[in-house]
């Protein structure tokens, strides 16, 4: 069975090409053609309908002084040092390319390039990729690169990587101009607003690899341990006061930490202030109440990144043992004089409560529960008795006495204390009876 007969045509070419896309080198690169240094290939874009490429190499821009020529069939060529065909010094580049007729393309766009006889040095220092840093701190922040070229290079900054669009160039502040002297060259005083850039180093057409960094707003000290708002036990807060823990992404200097029952704690009252402060303070041995506290702090440039507001934590009351069991005097006594004369001190007694390892006597003057300041209040007393002797601080009349028991710690703190517990004693002293005289006898008449 035979098909259908069908029909195509054959068009010779009109010659007509569009000129090749160059890669590398780079325009302005510096090519090193020291005797052992590495090969340098020349990259363009490849073309389908190519038979043979010519490279061409010329003094001049114009390619009227074209010294080297060579014709490959790769879309690149590879120069040899060892060649010795390149001196050094400026020199200029393109690439053409003829079909499979002969048909011509037009050449490339032209590349220049500068032959060095020492090594090429140009390259990133510092920072390094993924930097980040506090917008304050970014003027004086330094930009470092090597470079060995002739001339002092520059800083550049875009928001892309292809550097797109050149944000702000800086030039180098230091750096020999000499070529050939491998230096550390700087610069700084970037002003930007926060976010995402990309900076290298540039040398007429040459630059450095690109490096990514962060300009972000600078971050306040956190406030982490007590929680804000936090409640703490009472016993907790006098035995094992808490830890005041604090960080900082930031470098910081000069910092202050300040515990305080002030709302402002920068106020005054302050219960702790410690300077410098370390990242974990212990606070002192507490009582119930409400506590503020907080962190100053600045960065090495002057900012500063105090935390935002204090924090605050409630110590609850420690419960209070139960009450000692009062024993002697017994409630209302009348102690004589004779009596006093006799033992010359007061014997007070009680029962141990349960809990308390020590006991606080206090003496009021009075019968009723107006009482204010106390005649006489003992320390902790670790027995259940006082022997009190220092009579002179009563007279004839009604007292009341008070045990409280407590816990102490071994400072002599008292840590807990307990529900009191009064009983009341009178002074019984009869005092003679004036005797009166009369007039006469009184003005001595």
């Amino acid at each position: 069975m035979v098909s259908e007969t069908g029909a195509f045509n054959i068009e010779k070419s009109t010659g007509e090409h569009k000129p090749v896309e160059l890669s590398l080198p780079a325009s302005g690169s510096f090519i090193n053609i020291a005797t052992g240094s590495e090969n340098v290939t020349f990259l363009w874009k490849d073309e389908n309908e190519a038979q043979t490429y010519r490279v061409s190499i010329a003094r001049d821009a114009d390619f009227t002084d074209i010294f080297y020529t060579r014709e490959t069939r790769e879309s690149r060529f590879v120069y040899n040092p060892a060649e010795g065909a390149l001196a050094a010094g400026l020199f200029f580049w393109r690439v053409d390319w003829n079909d499979a007729d002969g048909n011509a393309a037009p050449p490339s766009a032209t590349r220049y390039f500068t032959a060095i006889q020492e090594s090429f040095v140009f390259e990133s220092v510092s920072p390094a990729e993924n930097w980040s840093v506090p917008s304050p701190a970014l003027a004086q922040s330094r930009f470092r690169w090597r470079s060995n070229v002739e001339g002092a290079g520059q800083l550049q900054v875009a928001r892309d990587a292809a550097f797109t669009a050149i944000l702000t160039e800086l030039p180098a502040e230091r750096g020999v101009t000499a070529k050939g002297v491998d230096r550390i060259e700087e610069a700084a005083g970037l002003d930007l607003p926060a976010g995402q850039y990309y900076w290298r180093a540039s040398s007429g057409a040459t630059q450095t690899a690109p490096r990514r960094f962060e300009i972000r707003n600078a971050a306040r000290v956190a406030l982490n341990f007590p929680a804000n708002a936090a409640v703490i036990k009472g016993i907790e807060a006098v035995r094992n006061p808490p830890l005041l823990v604090w960080q900082s992404e930031e470098r910081v200097v000069n910092t202050r930490l300040i515990l305080s029952q002030n709302p402002n704690p920068q106020e005054d009252g302050a219960v702790l202030n410690v300077a410098p402060a370390e990242k974990s303070v212990r606070a002192p041995p507490l009582e119930a109440g409400v506590y503020y506290w907080t962190v100053l702090a600045e960065t090495p440039d002057g900012t500063n990144v105090s935390a935002a507001t204090p924090f605050s934590f409630t110590v609850e009351p420690a419960p209070r043992l139960p009450a000692a069991a009062l024993r002697a005097p017994s409630d209302g006594n009348a102690i004589t004089a004779e009596q006093l004369r006799t033992s010359r001190s007061i014997d007070f007694t009680w029962n141990a409560a349960q809990g308390a390892n020590a006991y606080i006597l206090s003496i009021y003057r009075g019968q009723d529960g107006a009482r204010q300041n106390p005649v006489f209040t003992s320390g902790p007393i670790a027995a259940t008795t006082y022997s009190f002797r220092t009579l002179n601080v009563l007279d004839a009349g009604p007292f009341v006495w008070q045990i409280e028991p407590v816990v102490v710690n071994g400072a002599g703190r008292v840590e807990q204390h307990g529900a009191a517990s009064t009983r009341r004693f009178t002074i019984n002293i009869n005092l003679p009876q004036s005797r009166q005289l009369p007039d006469e006898e009184t003005y001595g008449l």
